[in-house]
């Protein structure tokens, strides 16, 4: 059997800032909350755990991300990181769901075969996702999507449901819901970390230039977001 990849994985797109290292010896990872201060905490994080571990950035095999949905920011500065570190050691990359992330890290802590993601998207609207364990690892049952909180699945005894979205559904939803929310999770690098081994072995990297952040809102929006804060970084 040939011998684990190594996989650094970083992750942005909330408020709070995450960055993993798995590898057959095990994972190492640091965690903070710290709004507006991704661009201060996630390389002196990368250096963290990379010296943790005794491993340099070259003894990594694949650069993983949490590619969204999430903060618009928070995902460009994820993204800005990630691409720099593969571009200076020539790494792949592998873009993960961040709703798929908290959905595995769910299903492990309230072993259950289901998860329900709700994110609170801004703009009266959420991020959803049903995702399934499978094994190890958890598969879409209901592709991450845009939606009115109105629109959102009715609920299924074997699930559990997690997010911030949950405090925008109404009251029949709540009531459909009943005991099975059980709050809040930020998406942590070591489970990005896990799914992006999958991807990894299948062949599914890629190139540092060909990767983009998952907004699923409007490109049009989104290409105005981009400039906005592109003018902003640059004044």
């Amino acid at each position: 059997m040939s011998k684990a990849p190594t996989i650094l994985a970083l992750d942005t797109s909330t408020d709070a800032c995450s960055v993993a290292l798995l590898s057959a010896e095990g994972c190492v990872q640091r965690f903070e909350q710290a709004a507006r201060q991704h661009t201060k905490r996630l390389l002196p994080m990368v250096d963290d755990v990379l010296a943790e571990a005794q491993l340099t950035l070259n003894d990594v095999d694949c650069i993983a991300y949490g590619a969204g949905p999430g903060s618009f920011t928070g995902l460009r500065i994820c993204l800005g990181v990630v691409q720099g570190l593969a571009f200076s050691v020539n790494k792949p990359v592998v873009g993960v769901s961040t709703l798929g992330a908290m959905a595995l890290q769910a299903a492990e802590e309230y072993e259950v075969s289901r998860c329900h993601v709700i994110q609170d998207a801004r703009m009266s609207e959420c991020y959803e996702g049903i995702w399934e364990r499978v094994g190890d690892t958890v598969i879409p049952v209901l592709s991450d999507r845009l939606i009115s909180p109105d629109q959102i699945e009715v609920f299924t005894a074997d699930e559990v449901i997690i997010g911030t979205g949950f405090e925008m559904i109404n009251d029949a939803q709540r009531r459909s819901a009943g005991t099975k929310f059980k709050g809040q999770i930020d998406p942590q690098a070591a489970f990005i970390a896990r799914l992006a081994v999958e991807a990894f072995v299948r062949g599914d990297a890629d190139l540092a230039d060909d990767v983009e952040p998952v907004y699923l809102r409007n490109e049009v929006s989104w290409k105005k977001r981009v400039k906005l804060v592109d003018q902003f970084k640059s004044s």
